[in-house]
């Protein structure tokens, strides 16, 4: 609102600056200046012309600016005699424009008088003469009292401003000047006071009316003075003088300005100018001038001192008795004037005449400002003073110049020079330079950007005039050691003080980087650690650059300034800055140190660019020295993003070269590609892709890495990183595009350069050519698609449909096709010719099978990609090959299930693109099943439109006509909803713009509209009374009863008639025959349902595909699916087709005004009478369309129909019968539809929104208020209140809609009324709607919650900001507050009383929500005080949740500086009420307590460190001993509150126990004694809070023993530590052991360092073993993986052992094994423990492995084969994991090759890991990677005994896997035949499949969802098989497998053959090898026996096999990746060649 108020405020003044010329005097202009151009040149008439035809007054101003430069060469000699025809026309249109027309514009007037000027100056007389003329026939009029011009003022001023103007009798018209002014400014004051609101225009006249004033003394100001003097010494005052009269009236209408604190600032800032101007006309020397200084603005001694003022006023009353009354901001506002006064300096800065030791400047002036601004609250005024401040420093430093260009005086006497009254400046730094530095330390900091601006300006200010006066380098003066106090008092400055750098920048100009250096050793490395906030960032990198420049020349000779640094001292410099970044950048988190980077590294390297080397050096372990050994062991992952980073900013700055980079760093940057850390990854990828020259050549290498890259990155699962890959690699892709087509112009053009490849570059480092351009599309192409396979998980498929959609961008000839790119265009067509996968056949058929996919975004991208395609689509040219994807499109649209639907509409949008538009060939439908599709061409493109539509509404209205017979059937066999999709999607590709050009096209469109709109209609009759009916799920309308509706035509607008009944929709119904058998299964089920749902059509019964699912779900999903898409396509016809301007244009309209009116009507039925929440929420969009539409058009009738409809919506809200559904159902979407509309027509005044925010608060707020009602309160809801809840529920959701969001400030203070009212109504159904409103406006104006916690300082905004947006809620709530108590006081038994302490809870609520404000004002009418009262009494209130908020919604409401005062009496409370300890009303004393409590945990941790300890001794000291009672207390809840106080001050103090040993110790030690008592009474027990009282004691006394163990603890203290904690831990008491173990699992280093181990683990097992309580247990077994203690697992049944290891290892396996999951993830984790000290005992005793020892192992192979399966919980695949890791540094690498068992435990936790990285849950996946590369770390180098940090590379999941499965061909070569069978497990070779059984299509609603989204069979296959082919068949016979795999690829291809043939008239079995399980279990076959053949040695013949094999795939579509595939094993078996083609195993980074 604030910003369309200032919109409209501009508007209006900009209107008014306009200078509008009547037309007729604008022609006389033109006529003119047409007859001077033939005579003169033309650019002055141009730009007069330009002038008069300039319709804003920002046109009109640059034209006269252009004038006026014009003009300037005038003088200049520069134009001809001849063109001063033309300059007198200018000089005659200027004089016009002021004195006739009148201008407003204050910059034209400027410019205007400045043109005068010019002219003057040329000395022509006939124009000199011309202005006089001119003038005096102005001054005339404007002398005249007739004069009526509106800028009169204006006119003034221009004349005054025309500096080389003699004015006529310029002494007295300078005061009928002066006149005329005051009366225009009295005029403008009147108005200014009138009116309530500050009025633009208004103001805008007074301000420059007081600028034309100081114009006017500034220029007559000799004038003005000898005539007044004359005047006043002749005592000449009579009203008929003019000077006197004139100088009077204005000297009142200024006092009148400067009196009135309501005028704007502006006006006292020129109104205090003006009588500071007025105070020096009275004097003629020194003396005089300060006299009436003095007399003016101070009480003088001296009577005979009259101000001049006074002597013009005539009253009793002095002008300084005036003066003093004014605001202050106006007195310094004269103070101001009076530096600004001419001629006065020395009596500004001579000693007063009768004051010898004080001047005025200092004195009056500087002191007053100063003064001022150090005490002024308002901020507005706080600013202003500054830059009258900052003035008065500015006038000083002037003066010191002006003295120091003199050089007659020392720089120690230039002040006294100035000022002689000082002795020296140590006079001035004490009395006034201290006072201005305090002004900028209370500013610098400010939250208003101006101000904090202005403070530095000070600043540097105060510094240029201290340096100028003092040398710092002399004495140990004060002024002198100010730079050094200073310097060290900003470096310690908090470092996130933004304007902290900006005045540290002053003092570095002055006095270098070695000095601060010198001050404070570590401060390079503060600045770089202050880069954390993102908000400095920028402050903190100007002030670097300038450090770093200035540090740069420090190290320069003195003597030789221009000199270069040397070498040698170079590296002195590095010093100071390398290691100090190095040692931030290693010790901070990726994005600090990416920040540091992205803001540091620029300006560091901009200074020392060749410092980056050294600096990877120092990171990459390459360079020596001292330092070197910090960053050795710093993680690899810190240093290696580091490096990237600092590569990346080097290469950005062109200081190094992608050739240099990719051969020095290439093994780093191939790390970070390979890394688990995303970030790392892209700032790898970032630094090959990108360069900061486009058509820089790629390398070989470089291609090399962006490969690797995308093979490893294919499949992620992050959408950030997704796109961030994607955006690197389209800049990649566009600077490969570039470079070859620069490369391939130099084929032609030998005037183009290129980059060479060196004659001794190796292969990698050459360029690319074309030809491998070529191949890298090819490849890339081919790549993206075959990753797009069927049953690809999504985070698969979207980043290659992505990339292929952008890669189709960059090398598609058509993307690039225009004039100024030809010599692209050309390259483009090349490549495309010669890139044969680029739009390849494959390609297509991937793509348009991937049209089906399960989600929305694939099939989205999908079809995008192939709509760039060339048309018709590669691979289906001919009719043949369309007609199978046509039906398929079709069938899919016609299916009940969604998703499927969605594919048909995506489809049939896709022939419409690729067919019907460009060829015009359109397909005809028909019932006949043998041939169901023609084709027809159209040579007119708009017709072939039509009838493809056409077409589309035939199957449709089929379907319709099925759905009026048996909407169940209809549901099953033609649903409607798809092909409604269908329409929307190719309704929205139509032109509609093109066809309104046509008439012909306009009228066939228009029948075809009218059609689409009464079809839908029909439908929506059909569908609405499901989505209507209370219980839509049980609705199952039959209709076959119902009269028939014939209104469907059969014919085409074309007349040509179709066989379109029931047959037609039946015949493309979606489903896929079975075979007979399959059939006659449910041909009873086929009956029964034919019952049920009415007659089933024999055709669709045939199909044997009834839809599973009940018959609810089944008529409700298709109804409500129907509206949704109903309400769509009608939003699509509204948003696509234009609407008639007038209602007679109807019949040139493609839509009337009569169906836009229906279709409204028609959203509101559904939103009225639906209650199927999608059906709602859909339908709102296509209303919210149709609402905009409206409010936008000019058709009076379209226009009012919002207005009519809110009119209708609130009848209906006012029905008292309207039932209250679902939060009023449809009924906030209709209100929000329309207002929604009426904010996006962009509508400057929003009519509608008011009227409707009006009424429903009005209904809203009709409430009867419990406290005004003496009627008893029943809980029987009445009708009379049900408008009331419609309102408050619409109310609500007004407030959530984003779109409205900016236009409801207004409202919100009465909706929080109105609603906070509601809470007391007697009807529950209000206070319910009230609760869910008050929520939604709560987080309005609060904002949502951004972190848990609702006290959270993130979830907040102040007290203040709150109630100065909505004052009048302040006054609402107090009145209601104190009302509301006074009433529960005296009515709290009643249930009156009870509703209205609910809304009292409710201001509670919105109280807590909010934070102490940082504004403190002793007047602010908004303070807090006035709450505090009430809150504290609710603080007693008998309801223990109430004391609670209370307390809690009291800290916002006290300051931090009242926060101990405000304790302090509350504890005098506290001991009035607990006098009589035998009678307290704990009520009271619990919630002061409380109040307590909460203010102290809500202020401590805001106070800074120093303040807050301060603060905890005084709250410890002074008020922890009065409460020391509650110790002794028996109510233990105010021991709890007790303790919990006790407990925030532990945590808020670093040593409370120091500080106030002697109050707490005795504290601690009771609390001791009370846990330390291992039974309680029952009675205690029983006492309310006791459990949560004892929890307390026991977190007060854990808490303290942590503190004590962080010091230096000696044996005999870690035993009393031991002791005690031992105590706890085996409390008899749950609460005290449970909190204790909790305590112990938080710190670690408790259990390892104080506690006796043997012991606590022989408790914890004892605990684990007899323990009732399962959560004890848990933790025991979490506690027991800390220990480092053997526990014995070997001689289990031994009889060493000792009972207890015995049941504890039973009770282990029991667990693990057993049918409960309570333990089970704590029990696999110790087992990972336990197997960890066995392989340490076996390695270190080297024994045999006994029979209980194998079941042991045996025991772990099981496990980790079982709980690492997906169907396991998460919390068990977890616990797998981290067995895994609790031993995966021994079972891993500690291997007896022998020993197949333990070869067996290592392989089956390898196959464990393999499982778990590909999880799907992402944290869990994570952490394997992390696990698996360590552990490969460790394979990889035997002789680590130990994981190093600083080495290991964390990589990348899919890597990860690749090394997992190569590791165990190595690794276990001597266990194939093992291995191997656990692959063909993998594999499920041996598992029934698919094609055991006869292929059916889904036959449910719903898909099932899978178990992992994120695992892909198909990378294991093809890693598999990389390792297959590996294996020695001489050592692991393949034969059998071999044989099994030839086996089931027969049976698979006859299951295929015989599948297509018994469902030949099926569109589904086209795509038959393109079904995911079909695909997978082929791929099995085909790659594995591939494998296997590669390196058999046997020459078994295959011809056999492969005859069969072709031939019963003869007929097949096969896809393109089996394709592949089974080419690849035929060239194997044919020829023998184990090469691969490449992108054979295209999931993993090893092809070949």
């Amino acid at each position: 609102m604030k910003a369309n108020k200032q919109k409209s405020k501009n508007l209006k003044l900009e209107q008014e600056q306009f200078i509008e010329i009547e037309e007729t005097k604008k022609n006389n202009y033109r006529e003119l200046l047409k007859t001077s151009s033939q005579q003169t040149n033309k650019p002055l008439n141009d730009i007069v012309l330009n002038f008069l035809s300039s319709n804003n007054n920002a046109q009109q101003l640059i034209q006269i600016k252009k004038l006026e430069a014009s003009s300037k060469l005038l003088n200049n000699g520069k134009k001809e005699i001849n063109e001063f025809e033309t300059v007198k026309i200018i000089i005659d249109l200027i004089y016009y424009v002021q004195f006739v027309n009148g201008s407003k514009n204050a910059s034209a007037n400027k410019s205007m008088s400045q043109v005068i000027n010019s002219i003057l100056l040329t000395g022509n007389k006939d124009l000199v003469d011309l202005v006089n003329e001119k003038t005096a026939e102005s001054l005339s009029k404007l002398l005249d009292n007739n004069y009526k011009l509106s800028s009169v003022i204006f006119a003034i001023s221009f004349l005054v401003d025309i500096s080389n103007l003699v004015i006529p009798q310029e002494n007295i018209n300078t005061f009928k000047f002066i006149n005329i002014i005051q009366e225009k400014l009295s005029q403008y004051c009147s108005n200014l006071e009138l009116s309530s609101n500050t009025d633009t225009l208004t103001l805008y006249d007074c301000e420059h009316t007081l600028r034309g004033l100081v114009i006017l003394f500034n220029r007559f100001s000799n004038i003005i003075r000898i005539n007044l003097l004359e005047n006043v010494n002749s005592n000449n005052n009579s009203n008929e003088n003019l000077v006197f009269r004139s100088m009077q009236s204005l000297s009142k209408q200024l006092e009148r300005i400067l009196s009135n604190s309501t005028f704007p600032r502006q006006l006292g800032t020129n109104a205090g100018y003006l009588v500071s101007e007025i105070i020096i006309l009275y004097s003629n020397d020194t003396e005089s001038s300060q006299k009436q200084i003095l007399s003016s603005l101070t009480k003088s001694d001296e009577p005979s001192n009259t101000s001049i003022l006074d002597i013009l006023n005539q009253s009793e009353n002095s002008f300084y008795s005036k003066f003093i009354k004014f605001p202050e901001i106006n007195q310094i506002s004269i103070l101001r004037g009076l530096c600004l006064t001419g001629n006065i300096y020395s009596s500004l800065t001579k000693p007063i005449y009768n004051k010898l030791n004080e001047n005025i400047f200092l004195n009056i002036i500087y002191k007053g400002i100063c003064e001022y601004s150090i005490g002024s609250v308002d901020q507005h005024n706080r600013f202003i003073s500054l830059e009258y401040f900052d003035l008065c420093l500015s006038k000083i430093k002037e003066w010191l110049v002006i003295l120091e260009q003199e050089k007659t005086f020392k720089k120690e006497d230039l002040i006294q020079n100035i000022f002689p009254n000082l002795n020296n400046y140590e006079d001035f730094f004490k009395n006034f330079f201290n006072m201005g530095l305090e002004l900028v330390w209370r500013n610098w900091e400010s939250t208003i950007n101006n101000i904090s601006t202005l403070a530095t300006e000070v600043f540097d200010l105060l510094l240029t005039i201290h340096f100028k006066c003092c040398d710092v380098n002399t004495d140990n003066s004060n002024s002198s050691l100010f730079i050094k106090n200073i310097t060290i008092r900003l470096i310690d400055e908090d470092w996130y003080q933004k304007n902290k750098y900006i005045l540290l920048k002053y003092i570095l100009e002055r006095v270098g980087a070695i000095f601060m250096i010198n001050l404070r050793g570590n401060f390079l490395k503060n600045i770089f650690s202050a880069m954390i906030d993102h908000t400095i960032c920028n402050s903190v990198r100007v002030f670097l650059e300038l450090f770093i420049e200035q540090l740069k020349l420090d190290f320069k000779p003195t003597n030789e300034p221009n000199m270069e640094v040397k070498e040698g001292e170079l590296t002195k410099i590095e010093q100071y800055w390398i290691y100090p970044l190095l040692e931030v950048l290693t010790e901070t988190d990726s994005v600090t140190s990416s920040r540091i980077i992205v803001y540091a590294l620029p300006v560091l390297l901009k200074v020392f660019p060749e410092s980056l080397f050294k600096i990877l050096d120092i990171l990459i372990n390459r360079s020596s020295g001292a330092n070197q050994d910090l960053f050795n062991n710093i993680n690899y992952n810190i240093r290696l993003r580091i490096s990237l980073a600092l590569l990346n900013s080097s290469r950005q700055l062109s200081l190094i070269d992608g050739r240099k980079l990719q051969s020095k760093y290439y093994d780093l940057i191939e790390k970070s590609l390979q890394n688990q850390d995303e970030s790392l990854r892209l700032l790898g990828l970032e630094l090959v892709c990108v360069s900061p020259k486009q058509t820089e050549r790629v390398t070989i290498r470089e291609l090399k890495l962006i490969k690797n890259f995308i093979l490893l990155n294919l499949k992620g699962s992050s959408p950030f990183i997704r796109n961030q890959s994607l955006s690197t690699l389209f800049r990649f892709w566009l600077r490969l595009r570039e470079s070859c087509c620069k490369v391939f112009r130099a084929q032609s053009n030998t005037n183009i350069s290129i980059e060479k490849d060196d004659a001794n570059a190796s292969a990698d480092d050459r360029y690319m050519t074309i030809e491998d351009l070529i191949d890298y599309i090819n490849w890339s192409c081919q790549l993206f698609t075959y990753n797009i396979y069927p049953d690809a998980p999504f985070p698969r498929k979207m980043l290659p449909l992505e990339a292929f959609s952008q890669f189709v961008d960059i090398w598609s000839s058509k993307c690039n096709n225009t004039p100024e790119k030809k010599s692209l265009f050309e390259f483009l067509e090349y490549v495309e010719k010669k890139s044969v996968l680029l739009y390849s056949r494959e390609s297509t058929e991937i793509l348009v099978n991937n049209l089906w996919d399960n989600y929305d975004r694939c099939r989205e991208v999908s079809t995008d990609i192939l709509l760039k395609f060339p048309s018709p689509l590669p691979g289906m040219e001919s009719e043949e090959k369309i007609i199978p994807f046509l039906l398929w499109a079709v069938k899919l649209a016609c299916s009940p299930k969604a998703r499927e639907c969605d594919t048909g509409a995506f489809a049939l949008k896709l022939y419409l693109k690729k067919y019907v538009i460009p060829n015009g060939l359109v397909p005809i439908f028909h019932s006949s099943t043998t041939n169901p599709v023609t084709f027809t061409t159209h040579s007119d493109i708009n017709t072939a439109i039509l009838e493809f539509i056409s077409q589309i509404l035939r199957i449709l209205k089929s379907q319709t006509r099925i759905a009026n017979k048996s909407l169940l059937e209809a549901a099953k066999f033609a649903p409607m909803h798809g092909l409604i999709l269908s329409l929307r999607y190719v309704l929205a590709e139509i032109s509609f713009q093109d066809i309104n050009k046509n008439p012909e096209q306009k009228k066939q469109w228009k029948n075809l509209v009218a059609e689409i709109i009464e079809l839908m209609k029909l439908v929506s009759g059909i569908v609405l009374r499901v989505v209507a009916d209370l219980a839509p799920e049980g609705n199952n309308p039959n209709q076959a009863k119902l009269e028939q509706n014939d209104n469907l035509p059969n014919s085409l607008p074309s007349g040509v008639i179709y066989d379109d009944d029931e047959r037609l929709a039946n015949n493309f119904a979606s489903s896929v025959s079975m075979a007979d058998e399959e059939f006659e299964d449910n041909e009873d089920q086929n009956d029964e349902e034919e019952e049920e749902g009415g007659d089933l059509s024999e055709e669709a019964a045939k199909s044997g595909q009834n839809l599973q699912g009940g018959v609810g779900q089944i008529i409700t999903v298709c109804s409500w699916q129907c509206t949704k898409q109903i309400s769509l396509v009608l939003g699509t016809i509204l948003d696509r087709v234009d609407m008639p301007s007038k209602e007679s244009e109807d019949s040139q309209s493609i839509i009337t005004t009569q169906q836009i009116e229906d279709i409204g009507d028609q959203f509101f039925t559904i939103l009225l009478q639906s209650r199927h929440k999608g059906a709602i929420e859909k339908t709102y969009l296509g209303f919210q369309v149709l609402c905009s539409t409206l409010m936008k058009s000019s058709n009076t009738r379209l226009n009012c129909l919002p207005s009519k409809w809110i009119n209708f919506l609130f009848e209906r809200v006012k029905e008292q019968s309207l039932q209250i559904t679902r939060r009023s159902a449809g009924l906030p979407f209709a209100f929000i539809g329309i207002l929604t509309g009426e904010s996006t027509s962009h509508l400057r005044v929003h009519h509608l929104l008011h009227q409707v925010m009006e009424n429903l608060l009005t209904l809203a707020g009709n409430t009867d208020e419990a406290f005004d009602s003496n009627e008893p309160n029943n809980n029987v809801e009445k009708n009379i209140y049900l408008p009331q809840v419609h309102s408050i529920n619409i109310l609500k959701s007004i407030f959530r809609a984003k779109a409205i969001i900016q236009e409801l400030d207004q409202y919100l203070a009465r909706t929080l009324i109105t609603v906070i009212k509601a809470f007391s109504s007697k009807s529950w159904s209000v206070r319910n709607s009230a609760t869910m409103a008050f929520s939604v406006l709560v987080d309005r104006i609060i904002g949502t919650k951004k972190l848990k916690a609702d006290n959270s300082i993130i979830n907040t905004t102040t007290f203040y900001h709150f109630f100065s947006r909505m004052p009048s809620v302040y006054s609402f709530l107090l009145d209601y507050f104190k009302r509301s108590l006074t009433f529960i006081k005296e009515n709290t038994l009643i249930e009156e009383g009870k509703i209205i302490q609910s809304s009292v809870y409710a201001i509670l609520v919105l109280f807590s929500r909010l934070q102490p404000s940082n504004i403190d004002h002793p007047n602010d009418p908004l303070a807090p005080a006035a709450f505090v009262p009430l809150i504290s009494q609710c603080c007693q209130f008998s309801n223990y949740m109430v004391r609670q908020i209370s307390a809690r919604a009291l800290v916002p409401l006290i300051s931090t500086i009242e926060l101990i005062p405000f304790v302090r009496d509350l504890l005098k409370k506290l001991n009035f009420e607990t006098t009589d300890k035998s009678n307290i009303n704990t009520n009271k004393v619990h919630g002061i307590l409380l109040q307590i409590y909460h203010l102290v945990k809500g202020h401590l941790p805001t106070i800074n460190p120093k303040e807050r300890e301060q603060t905890i001794s005084t709250i410890v000291s002074e008020f922890i001993p009065e409460m020391l009672w509650i110790t002794e207390s028996k109510t233990l809840p105010l021991g709890f509150i007790f303790y919990s106080i006790l407990i925030e001050l532990q945590k808020n103090s670093s040593n409370l126990l120091e500080n106030q040993q002697e109050i707490i110790s005795p504290i601690i030690e009771k609390s001791k004694s009370i846990l330390l008592t291992n039974k309680f009474d029952t009675k205690v027990t029983c006492l309310p809070m006791f459990y949560t009282w004892i929890e307390s004691i026991s977190e007060f006394v854990l808490v303290d023993l942590k503190r004590q163990c962080k010091n230096d603890t000696t044996a005999e203290q870690r035993k009393q530590y031991n002791e005690i904690l031992m105590k706890l831990f085996l409390h008899s008491l749950y609460e005290i052991k449970i909190f204790t173990m909790k305590f112990l699992l938080k710190n670690q280093k408790i259990v390892n360092q104080v506690l006796d181990q043997q012991e606590l683990q022989n408790q914890i097992i004892r605990i684990i073993l007899n323990d009732p309580n399962i959560n004890c247990r848990k933790k025991a077994f979490k506690l027991l993986s800390f220990l480092s203690l053997p526990l014995s697992i070997e001689n289990i049944e031994g009889t060493n052992n000792t009972q207890s290891n015995i049941n504890f290892y039973e009770l282990l396996c029991n667990t693990i094994w057993g049918q409960s999951n309570s333990m089970k993830k704590e029990s696999i984790i110790i087992f990972g423990h336990y197997l960890k000290q066995f392989y340490q005992q076996r390695i270190t005793e080297n024994i045999s492995l006994n029979e209980q020892q194998i079941k042991v192992l045996d025991n772990w192979v099981k496990m980790v084969k079982e709980f690492s399966q997906i169907h396991q919980p998460l919390e068990l695949r977890q616990a797998i994991t981290e067995a895994i890791e609790a031993c995966g540094d021994l079972i891993f690498t500690k291997l007896s090759i022998d020993n197949q068992l333990l070869s067996k435990v290592a392989i089956e936790s390898w196959f464990a890991l393999s499982l778990l990285i590909d999880d799907d849950d992402e944290p869990l996946r994570d952490f394997t990677a992390i696990l698996a590369s360590r552990v490969i770390y460790l394979v990889k180098n035997p002789s680590s005994s130990t994981i190093n940090d600083s080495e290991i590379v964390i990589m990348e999941g899919s890597k990860c896997l690749e090394e997992i499965f190569s590791n165990l061909t190595l690794q276990f070569s001597n266990y194939n035949d093992y291995i191997l069978s656990r692959y063909v497990d993998i594999l499920n070779i041996n598992k029934k499949n698919i094609f055991n059984e006869d292929f059916q299509n889904s036959k449910v609603l719903f898909d099932k969802e899978k178990d992992n989204y994120f695992e892909e069979q198909l990378v294991k296959i093809q890693l598999i098989n990389q390792q297959i082919e590996r294996m020695d068949q001489s050592k692991t016979p393949l034969n059998h497998l071999k044989e099994k795999l030839m086996d089931s690829l027969l049976t698979c291809t006859s299951w295929l053959k015989n599948t297509r043939e018994s469902n030949s008239t099926s569109a589904l079995s086209h795509w038959l090898t393109f079904n995911q399980d079909v695909f997978t279990n082929f791929y099995t076959y085909l790659v594995t026996l591939s494998s296997i053949i590669a390196n058999e040695n046997s020459n078994t013949d295959y011809s056999e096999f492969l005859s069969n094999i072709k031939s019963n795939l003869s007929t097949i579509t096969i896809h393109p990746v089996l394709v592949m595939a089974l080419d690849t094993l035929i060239e194997k078996i044919n020829t023998k060649n184990s090469k691969l083609p490449i992108n054979y195993y295209f999931l993993t980074s090893k092809q070949q």
